[in-house]
């Protein structure tokens, strides 16, 4: 699928979530309290996943940690083992801050994932652009 086809697809996808925010699927984290498995740490930031479940589905949320005593803004994207785009975005975390499912708001749908439709998260890649 090629990559404005997948950002269309994304588009489409957050204005259709907006219309029906009583429908946002919750996580709910398979251990309490959750454990974050490290998955990139680079320019003071800190990206894990904790594995849990939507809708009694198998999925992983993204977290994102500033280590810093400075706010950094950069773009994030997740590939799978194929390489292929999962998902990206734009974020700015203020100093020494986490954001996960638990207060990312708006952009909570952006940080669950779906192990049978996305795979295992210990195969997925999440790069950083600062």
């Amino acid at each position: 699928m090629n990559r404005l086809l997948q950002l269309s697809l994304l588009v489409l996808f957050i204005f259709s979530a907006s219309l029906r925010a009583e429908e946002v699927p919750k996580f709910i984290s398979k251990i309490l309290p959750p454990v974050p498995v490290l998955m990139t740490e680079s320019g003071g930031v800190k990206v894990s996943y904790i594995t849990g479940t939507v809708n009694e589905n198998n999925s992983f949320s993204l977290c994102f940690e500033n280590k810093t005593d400075k706010a950094i803004s950069f773009t994030w994207t997740i590939t799978n083992k194929d390489g292929d785009m999962l998902g990206t975005a734009r974020m700015t975390l203020a100093p020494k801050s986490t954001i996960d499912y638990s207060n990312a708001g708006e952009m909570t749908e952006l940080l669950i994932y779906s192990v049978d439709n996305d795979g295992n998260p210990a195969d997925c890649n999440v790069a950083l652009e600062f």
